[in-house]
């Protein structure tokens, strides 16, 4: 196993995990008056719950990320290089701009 590899992996993890912790600890503690103690009380009964949910949100789409990567067999698969973008979905399925025939249309 190479060791500088897993070293700048492992650096590059404690920075991101850094910054996460930063950023979670400004979310807490900008804008609360620390004045009051019923205040600050509040505010992290407020603010708490609000955190939890974006962290669980932010690891359920980066696994989502990685098991559509994995499904797909490509890194690089993205939703907009492979027509799930809003803008390339209104044209229709990629068949359809391949295919020298229309759509079908709807018969009302």
């Amino acid at each position: 196993m190479n060791t500088t590899a897993v070293r700048a992996n492992r650096q590059k993890l404690a920075i991101l995990a850094a910054l996460v912790l930063l950023c979670a600890a400004g979310y807490m503690l900008v804008g609360v008056h620390f004045d009051n103690a019923k205040l600050v009380q509040y505010a992290m009964k407020i603010r708490t719950p609000k955190l939890i949910v974006m962290l669980i949100t932010a690891f359920a789409i980066g696994g989502a990320s990685i098991v559509f990567q994995s499904v797909i067999n490509n890194t690089s698969g993205t939703t907009a290089n492979i027509s799930f973008c809003p803008a390339t979905a209104a044209a229709g399925p990629a068949s359809w701009r391949r295919s020298k025939t229309s759509p079908p249309t709807s018969t009302k």
